[in-house]
């Protein structure tokens, strides 16, 4: 019988494969299927995953559909599992954090519902999120190093660009390595009116969507 975290890396991988094949998914709820390899190989991805918390994501298993243009349309549990699985994963956030925000639609709009779900377990309002801190640090600048957040939310949120930018430089780099440029990730959603708008009109939706859940 497996655990519930290996369930849910189970259904992660399994969304991957039908949403990058453009194929409609429901979660797996019964795993008496399961062969004792798909079983070892989950026991391996939850190691990995206790190890890099931040990679448990639908980001994780979505990287070698969105990295490698070959023909494959399908990567098992065994790649996921591997050192190849990992460094794939590690390229796709490189690519997400300085790729083009038109190609990250998708991305901003799973970060606002991150958020809507975060403000409402903790009963605070967007305009609070930014400044919510459950330990040392605003919660809003781990989620950005743990990869829940799209760096172009940062432009939408008022205050979330001004709390980067205050950072001691070897503390920024310290979160996001060397490689983060905010004005070069500006410049580029600046010129992209269309995610400017979807920014806008995704924050309002879920600024009302927060009210109601909290009244």
């Amino acid at each position: 019988m497996i655990n519930d975290l290996q369930k849910q890396i189970y259904n992660l991988y399994l969304r991957a494969y039908r949403v990058n094949n453009n194929q409609p998914f429901k979660a797996k709820k019964k795993f008496d299927d399961l062969s004792a390899e798909k079983i070892a190989y989950l026991e391996k991805l939850e190691n990995v995953f206790k190890r890099y918390p931040s990679f448990l994501s639908n980001l994780y298993f979505d990287a070698p559909y969105k990295i490698y243009n070959d023909e494959k349309k399908f990567y098992d549990l065994k790649f996921f599992s591997s050192s190849k699985g990992i460094s794939t994963c590690i390229a796709y956030f490189k690519v997400l954090n300085n790729g083009n925000p038109e190609e990250q639609i998708d991305f901003i709009k799973s970060s606002y519902k991150f958020i809507a779900e975060f403000c409402v377990s903790k009963n605070i309002s967007l305009d609070q999120y930014i400044y919510y801190c459950s330990v040392s640090q605003n919660d809003c600048i781990i989620h950005l190093k743990e990869h829940k957040l799209s760096w172009y939310i940062i432009y939408g949120l008022p205050g979330f660009y001004d709390l980067l930018y205050d950072l001691p430089s070897d503390e920024f780099e310290l979160y996001f390595g060397s490689d983060i440029s905010l004005g070069s990730l500006y410049d580029k959603y600046n010129a992209s009116p269309k995610t400017k708008e979807t920014v806008d009109v995704i924050k309002e939706k879920i600024r009302e969507y927060i009210k109601k859940q909290l009244h």
